[in-house]
């Protein structure tokens, strides 16, 4: 095997650069462990050409001895493709990789040493965080070691180690003077990481007005997440007036935009927010107002609401959408509305509370709704789909009993019209649609007797019948019982569903000799008799 590895090494300085490569990619597959065999990719490396550099750079890899790993590490800083691929290699190359990676760090360049950092970022291994730690007091390295503590290695640490490391971030930030802003910032920003909950009275301390906007920054962004008593949420809503819109105005906005509890001094201070010339800070105050579920703001957000800025009026619609004391507000302005796409808008979140309406007040929407629909006003189906959202099926079954109420009294082509808009929002089931049927049907009039081949196609009444026959639903059974439906309608039925197959065909012939039993001494019997004989029925 040695004369094997002898011969490979050979062509690896001699071959043909195809050769080479073959020579490289065999060394990795065999994963020789002898020593001379990494001496000699490493020295390769030292002169090699850029087209064989990255397969001996895999090789040490695939090899991943000791001395193999060690000759990546010193080559973790190159630059270009090879320092790169070096970074990949030792980021796949687990847990024996990190510690040869710590052990460089503090004798490599600034380089290097960010390169290491960024690669030991992704790992557990219990000696990353010292090295992190290291990391998080020097200048040039704190904010890359910061970076990677918070996003994951600071929770990984076991619960003892993670005790005296707050420990020493505490002790850092209190005590330790010499220690710059920037990097102080740094060290609040894993201290807000490691103890959340603890670091809440240093986090709102180095907010203070007096501090460093980089720590003010690190405290503000500490911060989210936190609870709040309403007191420090109050206090924090000064902080949104100040210039420094990136480091103090936009972190105090994503810290107190879902704080639940406002402090009568923080309502106070939200609505002079709504009065200020920046939009934004109009914008959070009317967020904010989402966890104000007092009567005295809902005045204000409908004024928002309608007003001519999107943004805003979505924020208010949210807003008015938790706030339960709004519902009869809203439905104030609902009814007094004229315009459908306003009306839309107030509904809105009107239908998100719409369990505070009142028996009565759904009822007036029923009956507005129906009146406006009927006169072919818009407004009647913002009242409709309003009611519709807010009862559901319950709701459905509301305007249903009104449509078969006004057919009832003859006016039915009003009782169409509503049963058509349920059934274009689908908020028909079976009987809504067997009504619907029943209601056109009625709405034709007396059909001529015409032949049944003569029936235009494309019959919309005919239709409704037969999804239901198709779907099981006894239509014979209920058409026998209704007193409103004429023979010659009956007849119509039996002759178009006769001409089909299957169970449409069997409705039609039990539709046609109903109708000549029952009314045999009428036309519509005589003709019944015949499309049943004419029909082989």
């Amino acid at each position: 095997m040695q004369d094997v590895i002898k011969a490979i090494l050979r062509i690896l300085e001699e071959g043909t650069p195809e050769l080479q490569i073959a020579a490289a990619q065999v060394l990795g597959e065999l994963h020789p462990s002898d020593a001379a065999v990494v001496k000699s990719l490493g020295e390769r490396l030292g002169h090699a050409e850029p087209y064989i550099s990255r397969h001996l750079l895999t090789a040490l890899s695939k090899i991943g001895t000791k001395p193999a790993v060690q000759e990546l590490v010193a080559r973790v800083g190159d630059p270009g493709h090879d320092g790169d691929l070096v970074m990949h290699l030792l980021r796949t190359g687990g847990d024996d990789v990190v510690p040869l990676l710590c052990e460089a760090f503090d004798g490599a360049d600034l380089e290097t040493r960010l390169r290491i950092l960024e690669i030991l970022g992704g790992q557990e291994h219990p000696e990353v965080a010292t090295v992190m730690e290291k990391a998080l007091y020097e200048p040039s390295l704190s904010d890359h070691a910061a970076t990677a503590l918070v996003d994951g290695l600071v929770t990984a640490m076991p619960a003892a180690k993670l005790r005296y490391f707050k420990d020493r971030l505490k002790k850092a930030l209190t005590k330790d003077e010499e220690l710059s802003g920037e990097v102080k910032a740094h060290v609040l920003r894993v201290y807000a990481a490691a103890d959340p909950k603890g670091a809440r009275a240093l986090l709102v301390k180095f907010a203070a007005p007096d501090e460093l906007p980089s720590m003010r920054h690190a405290a503000l962004v500490g911060l989210r997440g936190v609870a709040l008593t309403p007191t420090m949420a109050a206090g924090f809503l000064d902080y949104l007036t100040e210039n420094d819109f990136d480091r103090i105005v936009q972190p105090t906005m994503d810290l107190l935009v879902e704080h639940a509890k406002w402090t009568d001094a923080g309502v106070a201070k939200l609505r002079k927010l709504l009065s200020s010339r920046r939009d934004h800070l109009r914008l959070f105050a009317i967020r904010a107002f989402r966890n104000v579920p007092k009567a005295e703001v809902v005045k204000t957000l409908i004024h928002h609401l309608m007003g001519e800025i999107p943004a805003m009026s979505e924020a208010a619609s949210e807003a008015l959408a938790h706030n339960a004391k709004a519902a009869d507000s809203l439905l104030r302005a609902l009814t007094h509305e004229k315009d459908p796409q306003r009306a839309r808008i107030i509904a809105k979140p009107l239908a998100a509370i719409g369990e505070e309406l009142t028996a009565q007040q759904c009822k007036n929407l029923l009956e507005r709704g129906c009146k406006g629909l009927v006169a072919q006003d818009e407004m009647g189906e913002v009242f409709l789909e309003l009611l519709l959202a807010v009862r559901r099926e319950k709701g459905a079954a509301e305007v249903v009993d009104k449509a078969l109420r006004l057919r009832r009294a003859r006016k039915i082509s009003e009782a169409l019209m509503i049963l058509v808009f349920l059934a274009q929002g689908e908020h028909l089931d079976q009987e809504g649609r067997y009504q619907l049927a029943l209601t056109r049907l009625l709405a034709d009039g007396k059909p001529s007797m015409i032949e049944a081949g003569e029936v235009a196609g494309g019959d919309a009444t005919m239709g409704y019948f037969a999804v239901l026959v198709r779907e099981c639903f006894p239509v014979f059974d209920r058409l026998k019982k209704e007193a409103a439906v004429a023979p010659e309608s009956l007849l119509r039925i039996g002759r178009h569903f006769a001409a089909g197959v299957g169970n449409e065909r069997r409705f039609g012939a039990d539709v046609l000799e109903y109708v000549a039993e029952r009314h045999g001494k009428v036309r519509a019997g005589e003709e019944a008799r015949i499309a049943l004989r004419t029909g082989g029925l």
